[in-house]
């Protein structure tokens, strides 16, 4: 299994165990401090069938072998309106319409790149 963007990795170490901790998933987070997480978690977690990338998944999805996965997972980033509290705005400061823009390309990316390791 391939997942796409893991951090901070309880999907990722979920899978693992519904896989009892056989096969081979790897795990790609560009981010170093949620890199970090995610080694973390999966060392918490005991699950020794992950392997990690800290790298930009795009560029990984380059060096991956194509029609080499049986299941990709993609928690895709994603522009965080959920998170917003109309009472409070530092919690929508950030927030643009390029943002929104912006994550929406990647999104994009990110999907359309990876739906080509798949196994046929």
């Amino acid at each position: 299994m391939f997942d796409v963007t893991a951090a901070p990795g309880s999907k990722t170490t979920q899978v693992s165990a519904l896989m009892k901790n056989t096969g081979k998933i790897i795990a790609c987070e560009k981010h170093q401090i949620r890199h970090d997480k995610l080694v973390h978690n999966i060392k918490l977690q005991g699950a020794t069938n992950i392997e990690t990338h800290k790298m930009d998944a795009l560029k990984l999805i380059e060096e991956l072998e194509k029609e080499s996965f049986d299941a990709i997972l993609l928690d895709a980033p994603c522009s965080a309106e959920g998170r917003f509290k109309l009472s409070d705005e530092r919690t929508y400061g950030f927030w643009t319409l390029m943002n929104i823009r912006d994550k929406a390309i990647l999104q994009t990316s990110l999907l359309e790149a990876s739906v080509s390791l798949l196994k046929k």
